[in-house]
């Protein structure tokens, strides 16, 4: 056999061999999921997780690269009532961590199941077994947005005084819907005089507005509460409120007015009134002080005989009445 034969030959059988090389099967390596988060919250892979804050990202991370035209159809969401979520999938620059973003938060006190499926490959066209993991998010949180009372703020730490008495008109915004048929009995208004008030709720179920059915009593504390057995129409809990303002002072004349000469006249009078009306009653005589007893004293008593003089010419007493009392302070003196 000449060299060229030969040469034909031995490319043959060599193509023969590379042939049957490319037609076994390869040997894929395994691609592994090994951690799922929920916002910051790492799932279990085995057992139940519950309480999972309802973020807007579940994160995996795989053992390495994945195939990222395999994930949308291996990947899925489902809510308990089967309902399929939509999402966006981020990856990492080594393409080993998938982060799927959703339009918004999941629900609350829901139940999910993220899935699998055997259909997702790795980059070198690794395999991967499959798995489902279930979790339920924790209940929401019922808030106080913004509460005002006549335009005021009456937030914690914010005790609004020279709020007026006869009209309040207290507004609460909540973020979640209310419960219209028991949220009233929740919010309470107590202070002096059991003040009556009325509440209501508006249209989007969000705001309440209490306003008082009667005046207030002026220059005085109320109180607000909003108890923490307020819950949303979802069922989310709520922490409590409880805050106070004061109520402004009533500047009507609580007396017939009075001219200054008016004035100048009671204030008088009223001086007059203790050393007559306060005198001893056994001797007539002016006390020290109101705490004084039976001590009288020569000084003060020597006051309320010039007061008794005036007190005839001002017509505060009658003179028989002026005449009687001297007369039972000097036989007094005398005796």
């Amino acid at each position: 056999m000449n060299s060229r034969w030969a040469f034909t030959l031995f490319f043959l059988v060599g193509l023969a061999f590379f042939s049957c090389k490319k037609s076994q099967s390869p040997e894929y390596g395994t691609l592994q999921l090994q951690s799922v988060k929920e916002g910051s919250t790492t799932l279990q892979l085995q057992g139940t997780n519950k309480d999972i804050p309802a973020d807007s990202t579940l994160t995996l991370a795989f053992s390495a690269a994945v195939n990222t035209e395999t994930v949308k159809a291996a990947i899925s969401i489902l809510k308990n009532d089967n309902t399929s979520l939509a999402f966006t999938p981020k990856y990492s620059a080594s393409h080993s961590v998938i982060t799927l973003i959703f339009p918004s938060k999941l629900d609350y006190a829901a139940t999910y199941t993220l899935r699998v499926s055997s259909a997702l490959r790795g980059a070198d066209e690794e395999t991967f077994a499959g798995t489902s993991i279930t979790f339920t998010t924790a209940n929401g949180t019922l808030l106080i947005k913004s509460i005002t009372i006549n335009g005021k703020d009456l937030s914690l730490n914010h005790h609004p005084s020279g709020i007026s008495y006869q009209s309040i008109n207290t507004q609460i915004v909540f973020s979640e819907e209310l419960d219209s048929s028991n949220y009233s009995r929740f919010i309470i208004l107590s202070g002096t005089g059991n003040p009556s008030y009325s509440l209501s709720l508006s249209l989007d179920k969000k705001t309440v507005n209490l306003v008082n059915s009667s005046p207030l009593t002026d220059y005085s504390q109320y109180y607000l509460v909003v108890s923490s057995n307020l819950t949303s129409r979802k069922g989310y809990s709520f922490n409590g409120f409880a805050n106070y303002f004061y109520t402004a002072l009533d500047s009507s004349y609580k007396f017939p007015p009075l001219t200054d000469d008016a004035l100048l006249t009671l204030i008088q009078q009223q001086t007059f009134k203790y050393f007559y009306d306060f005198a001893h009653p056994d001797c007539g005589m002016a006390r020290e002080r109101n705490t004084s007893g039976d001590i009288v004293a020569t000084g003060g008593t020597g006051f309320g005989v010039m007061a008794l003089i005036v007190g005839i010419e001002r017509g505060f007493i009658t003179r028989p009445e002026g005449l009687a009392r001297l007369d039972k302070i000097l036989t007094f003196l005398e005796t």
